[in-house]
């Protein structure tokens, strides 16, 4: 058995014993996300992030984010990309 806890699962699985939808439970989450992405993460994160989800195992944490930007500069060398990319990074 995993150790791994996903907000999005325990957030919409909880929602669907309260008698949510799935839909419904789904649009709860990313208005969840949203706002958690606005009240903890602003002025931190870029606005041009958007908070996906949280993932805990054992003693790490793990956020997952997506990017609503077509472009980004790089903050080294300041050239603009336009190009989508699928890095990930870890911090």
């Amino acid at each position: 058995m995993s150790d791994k806890l996903s907000w999005r699962d325990i957030f919409i699985n909880r929602l669907i014993e309260c008698d949510f939808s799935a839909d419904e439970s789904q649009m709860i989450y990313l208005v969840e996300m949203e706002a958690r992405t606005f009240f903890d993460y602003d002025g931190i994160i870029p606005s041009s992030l958007m908070l996906q989800n949280i993932e805990q195992d054992g003693r790490e944490i793990k956020y997952f984010w997506e990017s609503n930007s077509a472009e980004a500069q790089c903050p080294y060398c300041e050239m603009l990309s336009t190009r989508p990319s699928n890095d990930y990074y870890t911090i």
